[in-house]
């Protein structure tokens, strides 16, 4: 009689873990459809950034800045072309990006000019 209850109770606790197994199994999918929807939510874009900076005082400075610059929205840059020169600096600049929601930045580049004047500005747009 021992051996039937001690089998008997078993049994249930099998069931019941079989029970919870299933249920667990059911969660994990429920959790791996929200997070397969997330990361579909997510968007990987990409832009050619081009920019031009006239007489700069260091042209490795600012393109310095314009790498920090995209270090900071997060962007990973794919590719550089640029030209330096006493006179200017000009670049392009291939970089890709995940954002979650549109995002669009601005940022200036290096201080003004002996006439206060700002020539170098980044505009990119994703």
């Amino acid at each position: 009689s021992d051996k039937n209850t001690i089998m008997q109770i078993a049994a249930e606790k099998i069931r019941e873990l079989q029970s919870s197994q299933e249920e667990l199994r059911k969660q994990n999918s429920e959790l791996e459809a929200i997070l397969a929807a997330r990361r579909d939510e997510e968007v990987v874009e990409g832009a050619k950034i081009r920019f031009r900076v006239g007489n700069p005082s260091s042209g490795i400075d600012s393109m310095l800045s314009v790498l920090k610059c995209l270090k900071e929205t997060g962007s990973e840059t794919r590719a550089i072309q640029s030209s330096f020169s006493a006179q200017e600096l000009s670049a392009v600049i291939e970089v890709q990006n995940k954002f979650g929601k549109y995002d669009q930045k601005r940022k200036s580049l290096g201080g003004p000019d002996h006439h206060g004047s700002y020539h170098g500005q980044i505009v990119a747009t994703w």
